[in-house]
């Protein structure tokens, strides 16, 4: 019964956390499409991303995770000989 009234528990405090939205984060981008076929993540006229960033900017970021990436998988995996 003790195992029970643990489980009901943990789940009902589970169910809490994940439905909890008052805590906070970054605001959501306004609506800048509603029509069904618009993409939201094109750029502007000035080259900017959605959040305005370059996209060149966005691009090298993206590269910069991937090669770090690459590199720590790289440090783990040991050398056949």
């Amino acid at each position: 019964m003790k195992r029970l009234a643990l489980l009901f528990a943990v789940v009902i405090g589970l169910a809490l956390m994940l439905n909890d939205t008052s805590s906070g984060g970054p605001p959501p981008l306004p609506a800048t499409c509603s029509s069904p076929g618009c993409n939201p993540t094109l750029s502007d006229a000035n080259g900017n991303s959605t959040r305005g960033k370059h996209v060149n900017q966005v691009v090298v970021a993206v590269a910069r995770e991937m090669a770090a990436f690459a590199w720590a998988i790289a440090r783990l995996v040991p050398v056949a000989s």
